[in-house]
């Protein structure tokens, strides 16, 4: 980081975290990232609240990222929308003293607890 993801010629973004998988490596660029990554993840600030919320996430779905998560560290919360044919749909939700899985990485299970030190 930081890392431009290029969606397109005005949705250009700098993730907080994303996950390519080795199927999709050929969008990773030695400048950018050209494509949609097949996770992101962004972590909400004040600032960013109602920009990771809505825009972004109707960007990413648009153009077609897997998984979408989207943590807050001040309600110690955590988001996971996934991408169903055409739309996100929400996965999972988890607060902080609970654990969660991803859809798209299947063997990944964190404990938020231990996250949100």
């Amino acid at each position: 980081a930081p890392c431009d993801v290029i969606f397109s010629n005005i949705n250009i973004f700098q993730p907080d975290l994303l996950f390519i998988s080795k199927m999709n490596y050929q969008i990773l660029t030695t400048l950018n990232i050209q494509g949609a990554p097949d996770l992101i993840i962004e972590i909400l600030s004040p600032s960013s609240i109602e920009t990771d919320r809505i825009f972004k996430k109707l960007v990413y779905e648009k153009f077609g990222v897997k998984e979408y998560w989207i943590v807050d560290p001040q309600e110690e919360k955590i988001e996971i929308w996934a991408f169903n044919d055409t739309r996100y749909q929400l996965f999972h939700k988890a607060k902080k003293t609970e654990k969660f899985k991803s859809k798209l990485l299947e063997d990944l299970e964190l404990d938020l607890s231990l996250i949100f030190r």
